[in-house]
């Protein structure tokens, strides 16, 4: 049903710019969209007000809220699988890490009753805590991301989902063929389309350069273009993964230029990390209008540096906030 809230409202526009709206009447429609925000309208003249709006508000009796009134939180990096160890599991370098606990999570999660259940759970916690928004890796499991969407739908959380693909160097039970990846890559992607549901939207999820071929990488970067999809993945994140990338692809230039060469850096694009980023890579992101995830806790873990928060500030490059704890 639809709602009016009588609130003080938090708006911050910009990194540098938060806007203050006292006595704010909201008025929000059923399908939980804002549609109105009158500022200024004191208790005594807020019945004149609601007589002003829409029909469907009228008989309303606004909400009246103490305190301050601010928008979702917006996590811009989430490994939902990892909800199952949350708190734990930081004892190894990354590239470790991912063979003792991240794979073997993920593998549990091939079963779809047991996927609906994490995903069920973490999108409520979030939610509880305030996030109404989330950029997500799933698994490799296209069938069990398809119930992941289902079931923030049936929260009501605004989520975009990546299938993760990977077809090199995973676990033995936990990868895939690059047709096999790209099939199914495409398959969530239209499995979405057809769901029509304005808070769902697919994320192209290369999992970061190692467990991924360059074919594989190319590929993904014609179904972005080809569905002018979101793309997310890790990018420059720690000293082990950047030696087993140069060891794989060292002729290429690192991270930044190998997906800049594959049609990964786009102004739809958020990459995580980026501990070992140079200013001149911070540069290229900024002018492809690629954003960077900060993710200050995991960073502190894993990725064997403090990523230059400031620095990219200054170079405008579009870094959000995450609550990630875990990583790749």
């Amino acid at each position: 049903m639809a709602n009016l809230y009588h609130a003080t409202l938090i708006h911050p526009r910009h990194t540098n710019d938060l806007q203050i709206i006292s006595n704010a009447l909201l008025a929000v429609s059923a399908e939980g969209t804002i549609e109105t925000v009158i500022p200024d309208v004191p208790p005594t003249d807020i019945q004149n007000v609601i007589h002003s709006l829409p029909n469907v508000y009228r008989q309303l009796e606004p909400v009246r809220l103490r305190g301050f009134l601010i928008p979702g939180f917006v996590d811009t990096h989430i490994h939902a699988p990892q909800y199952q160890y949350m708190g734990s599991a930081t004892d190894r370098p990354l590239m470790q890490w991912l063979t003792a606990y991240a794979f073997p999570a993920e593998t549990r999660l091939e079963d779809v009753q047991v996927a609906r259940s994490v995903y069920d759970r973490l999108v409520q916690l979030l939610l509880r805590n305030g996030t109404t928004t989330a950029l997500y890796f799933a698994t490799i499991h296209v069938e069990s991301c398809k119930a992941f969407a289902e079931v923030a739908i049936a929260r009501g959380q605004r989520a975009f989902i990546g299938k993760v693909s990977m077809d090199q160097h995973g676990a033995e039970n936990y990868v895939e063929t690059t047709e096999a990846s790209l099939r199914d890559t495409e398959e969530f992607i239209q499995y979405i389309q057809t769901l029509q549901h304005p808070l769902i939207k697919p994320v192209i999820t290369p999992r970061f350069i190692p467990t991924c071929s360059l074919s594989l990488l190319k590929g993904l970067g014609a179904l972005a273009r080809k569905y002018d999809c979101h793309i997310q993945s890790h990018i420059s994140e720690s000293d082990d993964q950047i030696a087993f990338t140069n060891h794989l692809y060292g002729g290429m230039g690192g991270d930044v230029a190998i997906f800049d060469s594959t049609g990964l850096l786009t102004s739809k694009a958020v990459m995580a990390h980026g501990t070992k980023l140079t200013a001149e890579e911070l540069h290229t992101l900024r002018d492809k209008g690629t954003a960077i995830a900060h993710c200050p806790l995991s960073n502190f873990y894993f990725g064997d540096g403090i990523f230059p928060l400031r620095s990219a500030l200054t170079a405008h490059t579009h870094t959000p906030s995450s609550s990630s704890s875990s990583s790749s």
